[in-house]
């Protein structure tokens, strides 16, 4: 296939395999965007010398061609087309709305970025909503009498009352910050990992005793929830190694 000044568009090996003895023959070119009012114009050749394997119906000087699209293969083409915009959205919506501190985030979104340009659209987005999950504030939900883990962060909550946490900052190995909202009054015991067996821990600005651990360090937070069983007002943790 040319266009109007002659460039090659679009190159077709015809297989002996494909060509009939007689009637039509179909074939595909490869996907190539056209220009709506521009002319083209099909050529076929025999490559090799002697006799042709197939005869083209032709009319007149031209030859006979009936011409349309894989739909199949445009629907795939449409929505591998729509991953690579959706990845890209998404990076650059997430990479805008990240700050310096979201470190975590920040590293997800280069790896986004290398999916991407490795023809990985589907990776790249997965990607860049596990990055946007991870960046601060990161909202867990703690449940009366089941003990849970805040991954990836070193954190781990025992409570006898629902409450809800969110990270605000983590330096890695040096300390971590979060916000603890109770739905009524009771305590948690919060497991602090990888700032060693004691910590300094304030809450609202006041020293809390911590209990060290083989893991880490243990400390309490007593809560107390708002009217009704809503939530109550919050208190700021921050630990330091």
């Amino acid at each position: 296939m040319r266009d109007a000044g002659g460039a090659v568009l679009g190159m077709r090996h015809l297989g002996g395999a494909e060509l009939p003895r007689d009637g039509w023959t179909q074939f595909a070119l490869p996907v190539i965007e056209l220009a709506r009012g521009r002319k083209y114009a099909i050529e076929v050749e025999q490559v090799a010398g002697g006799k042709a394997a197939y005869e083209f119906p032709v009319n007149g000087d031209g030859l006979l061609l009936r011409t349309g699209l894989d739909m199949h293969r445009e629907r795939d083409r449409s929505l591998i087309l729509q991953w690579y915009r959706d990845a890209a959205d998404a990076i650059a919506d997430i990479r805008e709305e990240t700050g310096d501190r979201d470190a975590r985030a920040v590293r997800l979104l280069d790896r986004a970025e290398r999916a991407l340009a490795g023809h990985r659209p589907r990776e790249a987005y997965e990607l860049a909503i596990k990055a946007d999950t991870l960046r601060f504030p990161v909202l867990y939900q703690v449940h009366a009498g089941r003990r849970g883990g805040f991954e990836p962060f070193p954190l781990d909550a025992d409570a006898d009352v629902d409450a809800d946490v969110d990270l605000t900052a983590h330096d890695a190995g040096h300390g971590l910050e979060f916000q603890v909202y109770g739905y009524g009054s009771g305590r948690v015991d919060f497991t602090v990992r990888g700032l060693g067996t004691r910590p300094e821990v304030t809450v609202d600005g006041r020293p809390v005793p911590t209990r060290p651990r083989p893991s880490g360090a243990t400390f309490c937070v007593e809560l107390t929830g708002g009217d009704g069983g809503q939530r109550g007002d919050g208190h700021t943790v921050r630990i330091r190694n």
